[in-house]
């Protein structure tokens, strides 16, 4: 897992010294996304509508949480395109470090790390703070003045690039809600040390560093807001028990350091695929034409209930897609 590569070698690739945070990650209760965990999460980072309703429900499992997947299971990260190219490569495996910031565990600071394909493991220079009961104004001067002020930075942070379908089809509101309840944050080990820069150069070098940071965490917040309401929804997740307590036994006759025991996050077993029948008839209303519906969260006053894609309506009558066509 990544949190045992970082624990044993650190973040070279960040010119980062995250020692201050060492002690939660060992400490901090870990999960490990299965794949199709982490693609259902990808899916659901779209509809960021979806992801604000579920807010007052969310909350962190354990005071401490690592969350951890493999980039190459979220389909929508793994093709967008790199904002820095020349400084940025594709992850191998992403991690976060959850620290709740409130008693209730409605509030909490992340750290964002991630690994390559060269085995070097690197952490960003930027955290962001999640508050899921912060209240929003419903002034709409003061709406439209702060969204002006944050709309350039969050176009990188929470759209994941110009034609992410969450971003472009969230309206005002939607947007103006995902940016208050997220704020980007230095992190708890600081900004990298300008080691060699000219004086006279420290504040460009800052200055992308600053850049860089955003796009690291591009399109992550959603992300993880949409992980994290998987862990609260009633029918979501399956934990299966990944315990290391054996083989750390041998490791350690070998002089080798303890690997961490985890839990696996799976889509439960009864989140099937469900067909509507073969004429689409549900009543006595004329059926529908056949079409798919996408995975989304439901809120109740019980809570957030997840639902699977499924089809619905009769494919006899025709089919209705739904695929996005977004331009620059």
């Amino acid at each position: 897992m990544l949190c045992d590569e970082i624990i044993s070698d650190g973040v070279p690739g960040s010119g980062c010294n995250i020692d201050c945070l060492l002690p939660a990650i060992r400490a901090a209760q870990k999960f490990s996304l299965s794949p199709d965990c982490a693609a259902v999460a990808d899916e659901l980072s779209n509809d960021y509508s979806g992801l604000v309703r579920a807010f007052e429900h969310c909350r962190l499992p354990f005071a401490q949480t690592w969350i951890e997947l493999s980039h190459a299971d979220r389909p929508q990260f793994y093709s967008s395109e790199m904002h820095a190219p020349g400084f940025q490569v594709k992850p191998k495996r992403v991690g976060y470090l959850l620290t709740a910031t409130r008693a209730d565990l409605s509030a909490w600071k992340t750290h964002l790390f991630w690994s390559t394909d060269e085995g070097c493991s690197c952490a960003a220079s930027l955290a962001m703070e999640f508050d899921m009961t912060s209240v929003c104004s419903n002034d709409e001067v003061l709406l439209a003045e702060e969204f002006k002020q944050v709309i350039r930075n969050s176009n990188v942070l929470h759209g994941m690039g110009r034609n992410h379908p969450g971003w472009v089809h969230a309206n005002k509101d939607v947007r103006l809600a995902i940016m208050r309840h997220t704020n980007p944050v230095e992190p708890d080990y600081g900004p990298p040390l300008p080691d060699s820069v000219p004086l006279d150069r420290i504040r460009e070098f800052y200055e992308i560093v600053s850049e860089l940071s955003c796009a690291d965490w591009a399109g992550e917040p959603a992300y993880l807001l949409a992980v994290i309401g998987l862990l609260n929804a009633r029918n979501a997740i399956e934990t299966q028990t990944v315990d290391k307590t054996e083989f750390n036994r041998k490791r350690a006759k070998r002089g080798r350091l303890p690997l961490f025991s985890h839990k696996i996050l799976r889509i439960a077993m009864r989140q099937q695929h469900r067909v509507y029948g073969a004429d689409g008839h549900q009543g006595d209303y004329t059926p529908m034409r056949g079409h798919f519906v996408r995975g989304h969260f439901k809120t109740r006053r019980t809570g957030i209930f997840f639902w699977h894609p499924h089809a619905r309506g009769s494919f006899k009558r025709g089919t209705v897609t739904k695929d996005y066509e977004v331009t620059a």
